[in-house]
């Protein structure tokens, strides 16, 4: 199994044996506030949601990759998940969007910023994207400063783009080129 490392964290791709903890993650309130889906309350809706993620394949058909995240320590503990969609164009790269979904107890430590550069690396390196993006409720001051951390640039504010709890809800958009990258993080 492919995984990739930092000094701090450990990502490897989603495997059945995550479902515990990666149920327990999209049903957290705190963790899903935000969120572009809701919180999923029952086994049922997280157990659809693991099995799609499970086939690499969001429902428009993108391809979806997803990681458990997890300190790289002798203890390993779970951190989170962090996932991209990938929009290919060919040999001209495609579009390349990430997530995170960080466990509460591991808020403020920096791991997202750490986890999208990773991220970042895979969708440059592995999968030849043009270009990564991310995109926050624009409430989510948190969420906007590990864009701005990772090297991310800000494209937009989209006017009432995100339906959460009945309410439309502004949306940030930030991304990195290849070409930004491979200038931060020189490609090895």
């Amino acid at each position: 199994m492919i995984q990739y490392s930092n000094q701090r964290l450990r990502i490897k791709p989603v495997t059945q044996d995550d479902y515990l903890q990666v149920s327990e993650l999209f049903s957290n309130e705190q963790v899903m506030r935000y969120a572009l889906i809701d919180c999923l309350q029952t086994d049922a809706e997280r157990l659809v949601f693991f099995t799609q993620m499970m086939q690499q394949k969001t429902a428009t058909g993108l391809q979806w990759i997803a990681f458990s995240v997890f300190e790289n320590t002798a203890e390993q503990l779970f951190v989170g998940l962090a996932d991209f969609e990938l929009s290919p164009y060919g040999e001209v790269g495609g579009l390349a969007e990430i997530g995170y979904f960080i466990s509460p107890e591991h808020w403020g430590k920096g791991y997202a910023s750490e986890i999208c550069q990773m991220l970042f690396g895979i969708c440059f390196k592995q999968y030849h994207a043009h270009k990564v993006y991310a995109a926050c409720n624009a409430e989510n001051k948190a969420s906007e400063k590990v864009m701005i951390k990772a090297g991310m640039q800000k494209e937009a504010e989209l006017r009432q783009h995100r339906l959460k709890n009945g309410n439309w809800h502004n949306e940030l958009r930030y991304s990195i080129l290849e070409s930004e990258f491979k200038s931060q993080y020189p490609i090895s």
